[in-house]
């Protein structure tokens, strides 16, 4: 791969994914991964959207985690999104977990692009 490959940009949108199941071996390594992203970001961000295909199961420590990064950025005017949950087992978990509540209603979409879009769309 092109080490200057960037994907592609939208101003305000930080699209994050985590490539493995997010559990207490990995939950830190996944915090400064997302805080990294959006301070990379090259201006003021107004939504994250976490791409969760590859996160398959979630435990108490990474739900622990994802929790206290939600409320973090929601507490700085960020909107935080989860798009691709396709995994039943994580699916069960961010329920058991509260994470769906605490998302809030319409923040779980079946592609990244479909958070995107939701971006635009009047509430």
């Amino acid at each position: 791969m092109d080490r200057q490959f960037t994907g592609e940009r939208l101003a305000g949108i930080v699209v994050v994914g985590f490539q493995a199941p997010l559990f207490f071996l990995n939950a830190e390594t996944f915090r400064k991964s997302l805080d990294g992203a959006v301070q990379r970001a090259p201006g003021p961000v107004r939504a994250i959207i976490l791409e969760g295909s590859s996160i398959v199961e979630l435990d108490f420590s990474g739900a622990q985690i994802l929790a206290k990064l939600i409320q973090y950025w929601k507490s700085q005017g960020v909107e935080f999104y989860v798009a691709r949950l396709e995994s039943v087992r994580a699916q069960q978990a961010f329920e058991k977990f509260g994470i769906l509540q605490l998302l809030g209603e319409k923040r779980v979409f079946q592609s990244v692009d479909a958070a995107i879009r939701s971006l635009d769309s009047p509430a």
